[in-house]
């Protein structure tokens, strides 16, 4: 029976010297994610950080990164996976990659949950100034946060100059229309379509898609219960 991914990256002698040595001062950043952040991380979350950054400091030929990359036209994307059981501090996690990669940086982030209760406790999760936001109330930081229903008019507040932009939407708001019949666009999904009272514009100051403007942008996208996109 052949090994899985996982079998073969825990017989790797590089993997497992590195994860046998493995310590906070070894996390890049680790002071600005603990400042950035309301609640510390735990052992096993500080160890999925490391190894992701471990991950992302291969070379891309390497067996493993290879492993982990799609090529799509020109571009070579890497996918990132943690498997945590429930109540163990994903959206913590979560959290701190997205600061640590805006550190590298990155500072556009779409955020995908898989229903309707899991979308609205992460827009709370990360909303600063919410009791369970995962950032500091005192965080210097500026952030954007784009929903599902927001993004369709001025009321996300979009602010360019912000330093982390975070969207959050479920699949149903990529997909949602009008049932208007008055509307001549209702067959046109919203993400797809120019909405006059939207932020989203072109080079030229053109109204364009959301989803056009999130092609524009250098993005992260974060699933939350990837199994549910395979």
């Amino acid at each position: 029976m052949p090994q899985s991914f996982y079998d073969e990256l825990k017989e790797d002698k590089n993997y497992k010297s590195r994860l046998d040595s493995f310590s906070n001062d070894k996390i890049a950043n680790f002071d600005f994610l603990n400042k950035n952040l309301k609640f510390g991380l735990r052992e096993y979350q500080d160890k999925a950080l490391f190894v992701l950054q471990y991950f992302m400091a291969l070379q891309q030929d390497d067996y493993f990164k290879q492993k982990i990359t799609e090529k799509l036209d020109e571009h070579e994307i890497p996918f990132y996976s943690f498997e945590m059981a429930t109540g163990a501090g994903k959206t913590l996690l979560m959290g701190a990659n997205l600061l640590y990669l805006f550190k590298k940086g990155y500072k556009d982030f779409l955020i995908i949950t898989p229903n309707t209760t899991i979308y609205e406790k992460t827009i709370r999760n990360f909303t600063v100034d919410d009791k369970r936001s995962v950032f500091n109330i005192d965080t210097p930081l500026k952030f954007n946060l784009i929903t599902g229903d927001s993004y369709k008019d001025k009321t996300c507040a979009y602010d360019e100059n912000a330093d982390i932009s975070i969207f959050v939407f479920n699949i149903q708001k990529f997909f949602e229309r009008s049932s208007g019949k008055q509307d001549k666009s209702k067959g046109i999904a919203y993400t797809h379509r120019p909405l006059e009272e939207s932020y989203w514009k072109d080079e030229q100051n053109n109204t364009i898609p959301f989803i056009e403007f999130l092609r524009k942008r250098e993005l992260v996208i974060i699933t939350d219960e990837a199994h549910h996109y395979q």
